[in-house]
């Protein structure tokens, strides 16, 4: 067992099973230990019983570590505790948030029991050498006080006393020394990054706000606080380091900050914003000619070899350029506008830059508010699915539905699925989407089921996306569905598009033959639009193709488009598939359709999309 110990530990932190751990460790120490398991309860905790050390996790529900530290500095009471921080994360610009807020240390997770003692040891020794440091500073002032009242008296014991005065000043500057030689390190390692010695985002962040500060205290006009900032991401970077390794990734880095540095204006400020973005500001240019000078000269530079390690290796960059005047914005502006600049430019293609203007600018943001609206949408679910009949051409009977994703915006009203849809793909919540279409479509098919005693077997299409057929766990979803027994299985159908054929892989195919295999039948989409082989359609358990809108949209009035629908027809029914004639609105295309010999239509001379409501209505008047 460890020495005696009269200091209190607060622990702070949501898990339990951490705070078992450490309350083990720091106990058979025999320190005295207090355990929190969120933020709110440790302010109030280390309010009452007034802690030696708080052990403060960062990631917490309702308030985070650093909101917890935050508010803790802000409570006189409690503000000079001493909090270490407590993560499994070992990002350093976490690090440098926590040591900025106020933090002493950091402590990693899994916890190691000797760093524990260890840390918890070193600044609870500091906080007892500041309090003996402090109480001896009153001493010695005491002292020399003193001193100058029985100066005359004491000229002999004067000598002593300045003796020993000497003596501590010399410790205690040599004590300051060492601690200004410590902020220097911790300084640099804050602000400039350690493999390209560059100043990083910290250090930016920082020196922009300076700029905007003096800006507006000054109040210069615009044309003396002008300055450009070009953000720049590595194209390729991640390619050459994942097959190369991170070593030559690392010295690839180097080199394009010395080539940077190199080709970049005099009067200009180079650094590394992260990863392989690199940001450049431009102190006092705001001529577009000359600033587009620059990024030219940098793109082309870039694009020459950089040799690592007897590596050739080739790289482009895409740069994205805010000018900015630095009265009445802020750090968020600025930076979010290169991003925003930076974006486009990717968009556009490797290699390329784009200048930020007001229109890019507000529809980056609309676009950036679009998607956190869908996001949120997609959590509440906020989202709906409409039915659009499919009819029998011969006998005008209904014979199932197409499930369509609908988004009505509280705002904007209903968005087109084509520009959701897409955005959904772009930052990642197709996957999420899709199986929310898929969760209500079959969900509701159960249901039809069940209230309808003479409904027959009425088919529901979903759409998937080829990002979901590369899904491992795609059949599972499926299955989980099947086994519910809600529905037979030949009332579930998958469609997709035709391009999704085209970028289709042998782990697609063999996803869409186990759907099959389930009794699930399967639909091209769009046909016509893509360019689908005939040796995939024939491989491939398709059951039904969809004639593209676009071709219905001309028959009569276009022979070619009723030649490519009569040579789709023919071609299908040579294979043993069904088709379905998409947006058919009038009656002369529900005509020539039928005189082709087309199975099925869908379109608004049928029904437009119907909410769930009017479908139920529609097959309740159908079936009952």
């Amino acid at each position: 067992m460890g020495d005696k110990h009269s200091d209190l530990i607060l622990i702070i932190d949501d898990n339990a099973t951490y705070r078992k751990v450490l309350v083990k460790i720091l106990e058979q120490e025999n320190f005295k230990t207090f355990e929190c398991k969120n933020g709110y309860q440790g302010i109030e905790k280390a309010l009452k019983i007034q802690p030696n050390l708080i052990l403060l996790d960062i990631k917490m529900p309702e308030i985070n570590g650093f909101e917890t530290c935050i508010e803790i500095k802000k409570n006189s009471a409690i503000a000079n505790i001493p909090i270490i921080f407590m993560t499994s994360l070992d990002d350093l610009e976490y690090k440098i948030k926590g040591l900025k807020i106020g933090g002493v240390d950091y402590i990693t997770k899994p916890f190691q029991p000797e760093e524990v003692l260890y840390r918890v040891k070193i600044h609870l020794k500091l906080v007892n050498i500041n309090k003996t440091l402090s109480h001896k500073n009153k001493q010695l002032e005491a002292e020399v006080k003193a001193r100058k009242r029985a100066e005359k008296k004491l000229i002999k014991l004067n000598k002593n006393l300045e003796d020993k005065v000497n003596e501590k000043t010399k410790h205690l500057h040599q004590a300051l020394l060492e601690l200004r030689q410590r902020e220097k390190e911790l300084a640099y390692k804050a602000y400039y990054d350690d493999l390209t010695k560059l100043p990083n985002r910290s250090w930016l962040n920082s020196y922009l706000t300076d700029l905007i500060q003096e800006a507006n205290k000054k109040n210069l006009s615009n044309a003396d606080v002008f300055h450009s900032i070009l953000f720049i991401d590595l194209d390729r970077f991640k390619v050459i380091n994942d097959s190369l390794g991170h070593l030559i990734g690392d010295q690839l880095l180097v080199l394009v900050a010395e080539r940077l540095i190199h080709f970049s204006p005099e009067n200009s400020l180079v650094s590394r914003f992260g990863g392989d973005e690199f940001i450049i500001l431009l102190q006092d240019d705001k001529c577009v000619e000359s600033v587009t000078n620059t990024v030219k000269l940098l793109l082309q530079e870039l694009q020459k070899p950089f040799i690592v390690n007897n590596y050739k290796l080739f790289i482009n960059a895409s740069i994205g350029v805010a000018i900015h005047n630095y009265q009445k914005v802020d750090v968020t502006n600025i930076l979010r506008d290169g991003d925003v600049a930076l974006y486009q430019a990717k968009k556009n293609g490797k290699g390329t830059y784009v200048i930020l203007d007001e229109t890019t600018r507000n529809q980056a943001l609309s676009r950036l508010e679009l998607e956190n609206d869908l996001r949120k949408a997609l959590e509440e679910e906020k989202l709906d699915l409409y039915y659009q009949p499919i009819f029998c051409l011969k006998n005008n009977i209904i014979k199932g539905f197409e499930a369509l994703i609908r988004w009505n915006h509280p705002q904007f009203g209903f968005i087109s699925p084509q520009l959701f849809v897409s955005i959904a793909e772009e930052i990642g919540l197709i996957n999420w989407l899709n199986d929310f279409v898929l969760t209500k479509a079959c969900h509701q098919l159960g249901i039809w089921f069940s209230s309808f005693r003479n409904f027959p077997h009425i088919f529901v299409n979903v759409n998937l996306s080829i990002i979901n057929l590369s899904q491992s766990n795609i059949t599972e979803k499926i299955d989980y569905f099947l086994t519910q027994k809600l529905f037979p299985e030949s009332c579930l159908k998958i469609e997709i598009t035709e391009g999704c054929l085209e970028d289709a892989t042998s782990s697609t195919f063999e996803i869409l033959n186990k759907i099959n295999d389930r009794g699930i039948n399967l639909c091209i989409d769009d046909f016509g639009t893509g360019y689908s082989s005939l040796s995939r359609l024939h491989s491939l358990p398709i059951k039904t193709l969809k004639i593209d809108k676009s071709f219905v949209d001309k028959i009569g009035t276009q022979v070619s488009s009723q030649t490519i629908i009569k040579t789709i027809l023919a071609l299908a029914h040579s294979l043993e598939m069904e088709v379905v004639a998409e947006g058919v609105e009038n009656k002369m295309q529900k005509d020539i359709l039928t005189y082709l010999g087309c199975d099925f239509a869908q379109g608004y001379f049928y029904s437009p999309p119907l909410d769930v409501n009017s479908a139920t209505d529609f097959l309740a008047s159908v079936f009952e």
